[in-house]
C-alpha cells in the first residue's frame, strides 16, 4: 500500500483491478457490436456454435461489462474512504471537488462525441442497414444541435442521469426532458451519475464513522445498502467498498486466507457469468422472488459475485502482484479516459470503417480487424486524454478543496494583522 502526496492510502492492486475492469466494459460494447451474441449473453443471437462457449459460462466474464462496472463502484468506495477520512469533511468543498472531478471530462467526452457524430453523421445508420447484427450501432442521439449538447452535459451526463437510470423521481424525466440512455452522445456516461451521489453517500457515511456514536454508522450502512439492493440500485455497491476498508490492507494472514480468497474467486466468477440464480432459487424454495417487479434478482446474483472477487483478491497476495505490474497499472491509469472516450469511437468511427472494408471479406474477419484497430484507437486516445484532461482535472478539484482549507487557515493571520494595524493608527 503506497501513500499519495494527500496522505490518503492508494492500493496499488486496485490500479490494475481497475485497468482490467475497463477493458472489460470495451470488450462487452464491443462484443455488442459485432458478437452480439456473446454482448447481450444469448444464443438467439449467435452466428456460430463456438460462441456459444462464451454464453452463460466463465468465458463470458471476459466480456461483462456489467460485473466490471459493479468492480468500479466497489473501488470506488474503498478509494474515497480512505480519501475523506484523511481529510476535515466540508460537504460543500467535497460536493464541489466531486462535480469538478467527474464533471469537466464527463463534458469533454461528451464534446468529442458530438464532434465525431458531426463529422459522420450517418455512419451508424448505414452500418446498422448493411450488417444485421450492428443494431447496437443504431443507438444515436436524436439531436446533435448546441442545446442537447449542454442539456445532457448538465443533467444527463451527472446529476439527473438518463430516463430509467436515475437515482431521482420518476417525475423529473418528464419535468426535465431526460433521454433515454440509447439517445446519449457518450451512453456509458450514466455510471456518473451514480458516482456522483454514491461519494455523497460515502460523505454522510465517513462523517458517521468519525461520530462518536458507534450506533449511527453501521445502521446507516445497512439502511443504504440493504434499501439500494432491494430496489436494484448500484449505490449498495460503494457502501460494500465502505465496510470494505476495515480489513483491506491488514498484515495479519493466516493459512486458510489463501483457500478461502482461491474459494470466494471461483465462486464470484461462476454467479457473474452464469445463471445460477435460478438453481439457487429453486432449491432454496424463492423462486417467487424471481417474479417481484421491484427486485432484480440478476442485479442482485452479479452484486454477490463481485463481492466475493473483491473479497477474495483481498485475501490472496500472489494475484495482487500481478495485478500491480507495470501493464496492469498503467492500464488503471488511463482506465476512466478510456471508459469515457471508447464508446463515441465505436459506434461511430469504427461503423465507417466497417461499412468501407470489402464486402466480399468474410465476417468475422471484417469484425476481427475493426475490433483491433478500435480498441487500439481507443487505448490510443486515452494516453492523451488522461494527460490533457483528466490529470489537470484532479489538479484543478484538489486545488478547490485547499483554496478553502488555505482561506480558513489565513484567516487568523488576517485577523492579527488587521488588529495590529488597527493599534498602530489609534
Amino acid at each position: 500500500m503506497a501513500e499519495t502526496a494527500r496522505n490518503a492510502p492508494r492500493i496499488a492492486w486496485l490500479d490494475g483491478l481497475r485497468g482490467i475492469a475497463a477493458l472489460q466494459v470495451v470488450s462487452m460494447h464491443y462484443a455488442i457490436a459485432f458478437l452480439p451474441g456473446i454482448g447481450y449473453q444469448t444464443s438467439r443471437l449467435t452466428q456460430h456454435a463456438w460462441q456459444n462457449a462464451f454464453i452463460w459460462t466463465p468465458l463470458g466474464f471476459l466480456f461483462d461489462g456489467t460485473s466490471a462496472v459493479c468492480l468500479f463502484f466497489i473501488m470506488s468506495g474503498v478509494a474515497l474512504t480512505y480519501a475523506f477520512s484523511g481529510r476535515a469533511i466540508c460537504f460543500r468543498t467535497e460536493m464541489a471537488r466531486r462535480l469538478i472531478r467527474l464533471g469537466l471530462p464527463m463534458a469533454v467526452a461528451v464534446l468529442l462525441a458530438a464532434g465525431v457524430l458531426a463529422l459522420l453523421p450517418d455512419a451508424p445508420v448505414v452500418a446498422g442497414e448493411r450488417y444485421g447484427p450492428l443494431s447496437f450501432l443504431d443507438m444515436r442521439p436524436k439531436d446533435v444541435s448546441i442545446a442537447a449538447i449542454a442539456h445532457q452535459i448538465a443533467f444527463e451526463g451527472l446529476l439527473t442521469g438518463f430516463r430509467g437510470l436515475s437515482l431521482l423521481p420518476d417525475w423529473t424525466t418528464g419535468f426535465l426532458h431526460l433521454a433515454f440512455r440509447g439517445q446519449g452522445f457518450d451512453s456509458p456516461l450514466w455510471t456518473l451519475h451514480y458516482e456522483f451521489y454514491g461519494s455523497l453517500l460515502l460523505l454522510v457515511l465517513v462523517t458517521l464513522r468519525k461520530s462518536s456514536n458507534r450506533i449511527l454508522h453501521p445502521v446507516a450502512c445497512l439502511c443504504a445498502g440493504c434499501g439500494s439492493i432491494a430496489i436494484g440500485s448500484p449505490v449498495s455497491l460503494f457502501v460494500l467498498g465502505h465496510l470494505a476498508t476495515i480489513w483491506i490492507g491488514k498484515t495479519d494472514r493466516y493459512r486458510w486466507h489463501g483457500p478461502l480468497g482461491i474459494a470466494a474467486l471461483i465462486l464470484g466468477l461462476l454467479l457473474c457469468s452464469t445463471q445460477a440464480y435460478k438453481a439457487l432459487l429453486g432449491m432454496t424454495g424463492l423462486s417467487s422472488l424471481n417474479r417481484m417487479p421491484w427486485l432484480d434478482v440478476v442485479f442482485l446474483q452479479k452484486t454477490i459475485g463481485c463481492a466475493l472477487i473483491f473479497g477474495g483478491l483481498t485475501l490472496i497476495p500472489s494475484v495482487q502482484r500481478h495485478l500491480e505490474r507495470p501493464i496492469a497499472r498503467w492500464l488503471g491509469k488511463i482506465s476512466f479516459s478510456l471508459y469515457l472516450t471508447h464508446f463515441p469511437l465505436l459506434f461511430i468511427w469504427i461503423a465507417a470503417l466497417f461499412v468501407h472494408l470489402p464486402g466480399t471479406w468474410p465476417y468475422s474477419m471484417s469484425a476481427a480487424i475493426v475490433g483491433a484497430v478500435g480498441i487500439g484507437t481507443s487505448l490510443a486516445l486515452a494516453v492523451p486524454f488522461e494527460r490533457w484532461v483528466d490529470r489537470p482535472t484532479i489538479a484543478l478539484s484538489r486545488r478547490a478543496g485547499l483554496l478553502r482549507s488555505g482561506t480558513v487557515a489565513a484567516a487568523p493571520i488576517l485577523r492579527q494583522r488587521w488588529q495590529i494595524s488597527a493599534s498602530a493608527r489609534r
